[in-house]
Formats: structure tokens, C-alpha cells, sequence
């Protein structure tokens, strides 16, 4: 743990690191092939304690006996097994080759800006939306400013763009993060400060339900922030490299948009003004790429367009295709998601789930169906599952299309030269049109329950309507936890109905 410094005078006596302090941050939260490019001698140990405590850890994480750690991760990484114990102790690093790196730059920020938030009840009422939030606010609002410099640099101001859902993005992610470490150091907190006569006073004497969380925050955003944040440095790195991915992935947004917005009202909206932007809806996908994501952008018009930060030329192809089996077949039409691709980006249009107007248009969607399953599995497709399919009245919608053109790699033969029985069972079914994941299949849970996940699927079956998932409970009070709840299973929108 970094030793605690002197704390400065300020309006929230905040702690400042020294260069030095820094540098051995930055050094506890690099990865094996960093430290490998800063090791003096690949002949060192790591101390008897830590050499034993991770070999424990790594141990039992891995499944397998603690005399084989070593040898599997060095085979596994390709790393000399001695030199991986040498790079554990960061004394038997180079200090002297230590480079500043970006997020080690945005921490800077972030500590400089400690002492400009103020503790009053107007702070804790704002932040309540996500876990330990609270503690976390200083990664905010330094992404905020770095955001509002590069929007800036753009030649325009974010007060013209609606934030609100950028930042529940960037709330949750930084949440998603730290929340169970900060749940732990709060745990210890409590339980330093909490006996259980002091619980029965204060049930009795009717206490403040958030006293002790906010004494913890408090006690976090002052005297403690490097005690509390210099215990994981890893963490610490994450929080602000994700902080750097959302200042890159906004400023990178709100530049396209300005610069295609003629484009997209004539594709999306007959050449008619799409209206003011009303919000930025983020995280409509997986984090992908330094932290893009799809974006969804709603227009005060009732207007929505899709962001994929990741070529269309797959969903052209598709298009091409389509169009070309409508023009030459008397089969039923099928259609395609109007994109326009610029390459490294592309903006798709928005498919609303639907309903059938009867039970005819309800065949002629599952008679389409039957033709995208066609399609996909002869393109070798595969992945489309209920969430990258849409059900938009007799028709449906193929959102996402960047899995086809994957080649089924057959299993490779045992020492031997066989195959195994699970290996010739696994090529028969995945060689076939289940690979595409849009027939229905069941995933098996605890207790025999059972789920469909897929394209043409993707409801509860069998009685089994509830899921179960660990939710927060006591948001920002002293009894704040990570339990399992259920919650009924939400039909999707790739199903038809009438």
C-alpha cells in the first residue's frame, strides 16, 4: 500500500501524491510484458510472502497444483517462468525507464480537482443512480472537462449535445468497475466503526439510514483517497483509461455526426431535417475498440438512428444479395436495414419491433424467417441470436451482420490421430444450420432451468418465466449489497406477434 503523505490545506484537506508516489503507481499496476521491458535482473526473487501468495492464488483460480503454476503460465505467455517471479517485486524494476502514459496524466487531473467538490446534501441526493457512485465522482468530472476541451477543438461546445446518456454510460461503467472493491474497503469501514450495541442505538434512537456511507465517502473523497485508491492500482488504471475511452468515443461521435448530418437526413429522412438532438442512448452493445460502442441517437422529431463505430460493408453485401433474390424470384420480399458505410463507422437505420396485423402476415414473417436461415447458413454465419434480430411486422430484420463470411473450423485430431466422440458430435451439429443460433436452442441452468437465446426464440420455456441476476440493493445507505434477484424474462424484439 502507498504510505500516506501529508495532506495539503483545502477546502477538502485532499492528500497529494509526489512524483515518486506516482511512479511506483504506476509501476504496481503494469502487466507482465510491461514490467518485462523494465526488469534489471531476471535472476531476482520476489519476496518468500508474496511468491507465496500469489502461487496460493493463481493456484487455486487455475484449478491445477501449485508446483505447476509457473510452468503453465510461462507456456501459456511465453515467458521465462524465472523472470515472471522476478517482475512480482517492483524493486527489481527500472524506475529510470519509466515513461508517463495517458491515464497516469488523467489521474493527475483527477487529484487536482479533489478539492473542488463539495460534501453537502445536495451531493449525495445527485449521485444515488449507481453503486458507491459517490466515491467515484472525481473520474467524472475530470472526463467531463476533457470532454468539453476536445468538443472545443471541434469548433463547437457540448452545452449543444445532450450528455445526460453519455454520462449514465460513463456512471455505470466506472461503477461496473469499482463497486465491489469499494464495497469491500466499505465493509471494513463499517465494521471498524459499527458494534452491535451501536446498531441497537441506533435502531432505537431512529439514526440516519446513509450515516455511516456517507462518513465512508466523506472519509474516501478527503484523508483517505490514497489509501483507499493506492491499495489497487490496477483498478485505479482501469478507472482511468475508461474514463480517456469515453472522452475519445463521445468527442469521436459528436465530430461524425456534425460532419454527416446532411447525409443522414437524406437517407433516414427524405431530405427533411432530422430536429434537435434529444439524447445520445450508449452502451446498445458490447465495448469493443478502445471503448466504442453503438449508440442510438433520438431526434426531438421522433427520428432514431443507429451509430456503429465498425464498417456496414457486411450489412451492404447483405442488402445486395437480398435485392438480387427480390428481382429474380417469386418468393415473398425480403428486406434489409438502410445503412450508409464511411468506412471505419457507419449509421444504420432504426427497426421498431412491431406487431403482425394477422395471422397470414404472422406465416409470412416465419416463411422469411425460413429465407434468412437459408441465407446466413450458406454465407457461414453464425451468432444470431435474439438480440442482433428484429421482428418488425411480417418482416424480419437481420441488425447485425458482421459474423457472416466465418468459415466452420472442424476439430483437429487427438495425439492419436482420431477424432474424439465429443469432437465428431460437436462438428455434426455445429456444421449444420444450428451453428447460425437462430433455431431454438436451450441453455441449461441452475436447477434444470432453462433458457432460449435465439434468433427465432428467445423467450422462457417450459414454466421457467423468472432469471435470476445479482442486483444492487440499498443504493448509497449503510446497507448497500450485491444480492441475487428474479426478474421475469423479457420477451425480445425479434419476436412476431399479431
Amino acid at each position: 500500500m502507498i504510505r500516506e503523505l501529508q495532506t495539503e490545506s483545502n477546502s477538502n484537506h485532499t492528500a497529494r501524491y509526489s512524483e515518486e508516489e506516482l511512479g511506483d503507481l504506476l509501476l504496481r499496476s503494469m502487466h507482465f510484458y510491461e514490467r518485462l521491458a523494465l526488469l534489471r535482473d531476471a535472476a531476482a526473487m520476489p519476496s518468500e510472502e508474496k511468491h507465496e501468495q500469489l502461487l496460493t492464488t493463481w493456484s487455486a483460480n487455475l484449478g491445477i497444483p501449485p508446483s505447476e503454476v509457473w510452468e503453465r503460465r510461462s507456456e501459456h505467455n511465453e515467458f521465462d517462468a524465472q523472470a515472471m517471479r522476478a517482475v512480482l517485486d517492483t524493486t527489481n524494476l527500472d524506475p529510470d525507464k519509466l515513461e508517463t502514459t495517458p491515464w497516469l496524466e488523467f489521474y493527475k487531473a483527477v487529484l487536482d480537482g479533489l478539492g473542488t467538490i463539495h460534501l453537502d446534501a445536495s451531493f449525495f441526493e445527485a449521485h444515488r443512480s449507481h453503486a458507491f457512485l459517490h466515491a467515484l465522482i472525481p473520474f467524472v468530472e475530470t472526463a467531463k472537462k476533457g470532454l468539453a476541451k476536445r468538443v472545443a477543438g471541434l469548433g463547437t461546445s457540448i452545452d449543444h449535445f445532450p450528455l445526460e446518456g453519455c454520462l449514465r454510460f460513463l456512471n455505470y461503467s466506472l461503477s461496473n468497475l469499482a463497486s465491489k472493491a469499494l464495497l469491500l474497503e466499505f465493509r471494513a469501514f463499517k465494521a471498524e466503526r459499527e458494534s452491535a450495541f451501536s446498531r441497537f442505538i441506533s435502531a432505537e434512537e431512529n439514526a440516519a439510514p446513509d450515516r455511516l456511507y456517507r462518513q465512508f465517502i466523506e472519509s474516501v473523497l478527503t484523508e483517505e483517497w490514497h489509501t483507499v485508491f493506492g491499495e489497487y492500482p490496477v483498478l485505479l488504471r482501469q478507472l482511468c483509461t475508461s474514463c480517456l475511452h469515453w472522452m475519445h468515443t463521445v468527442s469521436a461521435l459528436i465530430e461524425r455526426f456534425r460532419s454527416d448530418e446532411a447525409e443522414l437526413a437524406a437517407k433516414f429522412n427524405n431530405d427533411h431535417p432530422l430536429g434537435a438532438l434529444k439524447e445520445f442512448r450508449f452502451g446498445m452493445s458490447d465495448k469493443h475498440n478502445g471503448g466504442f460502442t453503438t449508440v442510438v441517437l433520438e431526434f426531438d422529431s421522433g427520428k432514431k438512428i443507429v451509430y456503429k463505430p465498425k464498417s456496414l460493408g457486411t450489412d451492404r453485401i447483405v442488402k445486395e444479395v437480398a435485392q438480387w433474390i427480390n428481382s429474380r424470384s417469386d418468393l415473398l420480399e425480403l428486406r434489409t436495414v438502410a445503412v450508409i458505410d464511411k468506412g471505419d463507422y457507419g449509421w444504420q437505420e432504426f427497426i421498431e419491433h412491431e406487431g403482425c396485423n394477422d395471422k397470414a402476415a404472422m406465416s409470412e414473417f416465419y416463411q422469411r424467417a425460413g429465407y434468412w436461415l437459408a441465407l446466413v447458413y450458406m454465407f457461414e454465419g453464425y451468432d444470431y441470436h435474439h438480440e442482433n434480430m428484429i421482428a418488425h411486422g411480417a418482416y424480419p430484420y437481420l441488425i447485425d451482420t458482421e459474423t457472416i463470411f466465418n468459415p466452420f473450423k472442424e476439430s483437429e485430431v487427438n495425439k492419436d490421430g482420431v477424432l474424439s466422440a465429443m469432437a465428431l458430435a460437436s462438428d455434426s451439429v455445429l456444421y449444420s444450420v444450428i451453428r447460425t443460433g437462430m433455431l431454438p436452442n436451450w441453455n441449461i441452468g441452475a436447477k434444470g432451468a432453462k433458457k432460449d437465446t435465439s434468433g427465432f426464440g428467445g423467450r422462457a420455456v417450459e414454466g421457467n418465466d423468472q432469471v435470476k441476476t445479482r442486483r444492487w440493493t440499498g443504493l448509497a445507505t449503510d446497507d448497500i449489497k450485491l444480492t441475487w434477484v428474479e426478474r421475469p424474462v423479457e420477451d425480445m424484439g425479434n419476436q412476431p406477434y399479431v
